[in-house]
């Protein structure tokens, strides 16, 4: 909870979700003494990070993904890993000696006489300003497929799985070429899985560092410019790194990685190590799935395989629309009426980097709207 809570369940803010973007705003409002709750579903802090696959890691380098005044530390390596995260949220939460609400489940946010109403599993809070904290990854997106009843193998989606040692000397199909699914396939193949990676669109990929420079810094010294010129000036190195991936079974988008991001607001695959796996044939790559069958699929361009396993790397999206009333579809870290977001915007310059310049542009905009009595 914040500085001081002058009536139970009635606070001056009430922050929802207690992960990076929850924690980040919750410590910017106490350092300018702005009363808060926390309210998170889980029993711990950082739930998505602790239950995300072992083997991810960081994308985006730690000395631009710390939150708001406190770094990660100095023993860890450039590119944490997901415990490693986890053990930084926990030490956050610790140092700005933050104590959300847990095992509360948000169901309904909601504008009433002039505040807002948080409804939970099994209370009600009230509070002057709200700011969602959820989180991109809340709700698995599922894709059906024809025939996918009759498949006698394993089918589950990227959130169910955590290691490849299950899978060891298992023909495994990750679907979809995003983050996940690059490093997904990585850590089967790792295990001893044999891994196909069905990829049903074009993809940019793009290089973590080169020369020992961080991509992250790159695109932050370049995010003034355009977009468009942004991938002319790096489309040298990318094919200087990867060359042409078409005949490997990677298709490019006719648009650039910083475009993607500011078109589509998704993300290129940060290459883990897989484009080399990929070229040495060791990482087979798929077109789409046109239908499974009893042992495997039958893709789109009439080709078969065998599969044990089917991973679905097809993302997930917020839990945004059925928490919000139907006329809320801003997510900037500014909007109407005191309802506020953070953490939903993905960028080039990197997530934890953009929640800890919303967080402080949120609790600065909630303390020019506090009055001596909040």
């Amino acid at each position: 909870m914040g500085v001081k809570n002058f009536m139970p369940n009635n606070t001056r803010v009430l922050i929802v979700g207690a992960g990076p973007a929850g924690l980040a705003v919750a410590a910017c409002l106490k350092q300018k003494n702005i009363d808060f709750i926390i309210l998170e579903r889980s029993a711990q802090v950082g739930s998505s990070w602790r239950n995300h696959y072992h083997r991810l890691h960081l994308h985006t380098a730690k000395g631009f993904s710390g939150l708001p005044d406190m770094p990660f530390p100095v023993d860890y390596p450039r590119y944490p890993s997901r415990q490693q995260v986890v053990d930084y949220l926990d030490s956050y939460a610790r140092h700005f000696h933050l104590t959300p609400i847990f095992n509360q489940t948000v169901t309904a946010v909601s504008r009433q006489n002039g505040r807002w109403q948080t409804q939970t599993n099994d209370a009600t809070y009230t509070s002057d300003f709200v700011v969602m904290a959820t989180g991109l990854n809340q709700v698995p997106t599922i894709p059906g497929f024809a025939g996918q009843e009759q498949f006698k193998g394993q089918l589950l989606h990227s959130s169910r799985y955590t290691n490849g040692e299950a899978y060891r000397n298992q023909n495994v199909l990750i679907v979809g070429f995003g983050n996940s699914g690059a490093e997904i396939a990585l850590d089967a193949y790792e295990h001893g899985a044999k891994v196909g990676l069905s990829v049903r669109s074009p993809v940019n990929v793009i290089f973590q560092e080169r020369f020992g420079v961080p991509v992250q810094l790159l695109t932050i010294l370049m995010s003034p410019l355009p977009a468009p010129i942004i991938d002319l000036l790096t489309a040298p190195a990318l094919y200087l790194t990867f060359g042409n991936l078409a005949s490997y079974g990677l298709q490019k988008p006719p648009y650039g990685a910083a475009y993607q991001v500011q078109k589509h607001s998704k993300i290129p695959v940060i290459d883990p190590g897989i484009i080399k796996k990929i070229k040495s044939r060791e990482i087979k790559v798929y077109p789409g799935i046109e239908r499974f069958t009893e042992d495997g699929i039958v893709f789109t361009d009439g080709t078969s395989h065998a599969f044990d396993v089917v991973v679905l790397a097809t993302g997930f999206r917020t839990n945004l629309d059925s928490l919000l009333p139907a006329n809320i579809t801003s997510t900037a870290p500014k909007s109407q009426d005191g309802l506020y977001f953070c953490g939903y915007n993905n960028s080039m310059t990197g997530l934890l980097r953009e929640i800890s310049i919303e967080a402080r542009q949120i609790s600065a905009d909630i303390a020019s709207k506090s009055t001596k009595t909040a």
